[in-house]
């Protein structure tokens, strides 16, 4: 338990792999309890992230996970305040704090498989963040929320499984401030 907070360059190396939502991680920075919090403001390297449980993830340096990132809880919190690069980004569990506000890139596939609405256990981007990923797979209750001005970029190919009306890629209601891409 307890909050580490990163300031300078952590870098995660020479741990046992693990193993969760199916895909293998090396080298991880895993979180999964309520009491166990990572603040970055500077570098951090590592082989993954993994945010479990009520752990919660803060993001507003600079984070390069190569393998990837899961977040696997429907109580725990990621949220992206800098820039955030990942092998895939896999969101299989409705959080209500799941949010890129800023910069987002995902070296192969971005994941969703659980986000109820743009309220409620979605995948939420601030006005003027961006995500820029080779692919996005969407499938079940699947829900991203961007706001104004935000880009989602899917480089080669995007596979959407909705099993909603509802469910989907939403911007804001109201374009005063610019429409999402």
């Amino acid at each position: 338990p307890g909050v580490f907070y990163n300031e300078g360059t952590f870098t995660i190396q020479g741990a046992q792999g693990y193993y969760t939502a199916n895909m293998n991680i090396n080298k991880p920075l895993t979180l999964n309890n309520s009491t166990s919090q990572f603040i970055n403001v500077g570098t951090l390297n590592c082989g993954g992230v993994c945010v479990e449980g009520s752990a919660h993830f803060v993001n507003y340096g600079t984070v390069i996970a190569t393998d990837g990132t899961v977040v696997n809880s429907n109580d725990c919190s990621w949220v992206n305040d800098g820039t955030y690069t990942t092998g895939t980004f896999i969101y299989n569990a409705g959080s209500t704090d799941v949010i890129n506000n800023c910069k987002l890139i995902v070296d192969d596939t971005f994941f969703i498989d659980l986000g109820d609405n743009k309220n409620r256990n979605g995948f939420k981007m601030d006005a003027g963040s961006g995500v820029v990923t080779e692919k996005l797979w969407a499938q079940g209750p699947s829900y991203i929320w961007m706001g104004a001005q935000s880009v989602f970029l899917v480089n080669d190919e995007a596979k959407m499984v909705i099993t909603k009306d509802e469910y989907g890629i939403y911007g804001p209601d109201k374009p005063d401030n610019g429409y999402a891409v």
